[in-house]
């Protein structure tokens, strides 16, 4: 960068542009960190973040849903969907592929 301005050619050596180079690195993160924290807050990124997850706690808990995570046994009950034939493995309420209203 120095190197391109005449007549301080002379006063750039590799520790300077080194040197430069690196707070010029520096600054540009500080400056895209200040700018991600506005963004987040001005469009309430976090707080829907923290909600989502709350809803999520809340569905698992209430057995809504069951993630995928989850390992299912052959044990358990199953059934087929009266629509697409599929055999459900939990009773959700709704078919797992075609999410129809399961009676029951």
């Amino acid at each position: 960068m120095i190197l391109g301005i005449p007549g301080l050619a002379f006063a750039a050596d590799s520790n300077t542009v080194a040197a430069g180079v690196g707070i010029f690195i520096l600054v540009s993160i500080l400056i895209f960190l200040i700018c991600r924290e506005i963004v987040c807050w001005y469009f309430k990124i976090n707080e829907r973040v923290a909600l989502l997850k709350e809803i999520r706690d809340l569905l698992i808990k209430k057995a809504v849903i069951i993630p995928a995570s989850t390992p299912r046994t052959s044990s358990e009950n199953k059934t087929p969907c009266p629509k697409c034939g599929k055999e459900l493995t939990y009773n959700s309420g709704f078919c797992e592929s075609c999410g129809t209203k399961i009676n029951g």
